[in-house]
């Protein structure tokens, strides 16, 4: 941050992929503590596991904690597309079903809060 120094970022942009909700906190706690004045966009997490009870988990816990979080300005799960983007991120982790409808994840995402696991 030192090259923008004079001119500091508004927000601290960043991505997270893997398999502990907890772990994932932890990075963007981490990254908030380097620079606690900035706020933080989280514009890409997902879980990577390939068990659907899993990602729910991890789904829940990120979602739920930055919810409550005053320095989370937003946040966006990865995967709203017909076809899952590569073999990395976990197609159980997918937003939308190849027909272009909602997968019961993002129905989760979008009407509870707090999300359940």
């Amino acid at each position: 941050m030192h090259r923008v120094a004079d001119h500091p970022p508004d927000f601290l942009g960043l991505h997270y992929y893997g398999t502990s909700g907890q772990e994932a906190i932890n990075f963007i706690e981490m990254m908030h503590k380097k620079w606690p004045k900035i706020k933080v966009m989280v514009t890409e997490i997902a879980s990577i596991s390939r068990k659907y009870d899993e990602v729910v988990k991890f789904t829940a816990k990120v979602c739920n904690w930055a919810d409550k979080t005053d320095w989370i300005f937003e946040y966006s799960f990865f995967g709203c597309m017909r076809k899952v983007a590569d073999g990395f991120v976990s197609p159980e982790a997918q937003l939308m079903k190849p027909d272009g409808h909602f997968t019961p994840l993002m129905g989760k995402l979008m009407r509870e809060a707090p999300m359940k696991a």
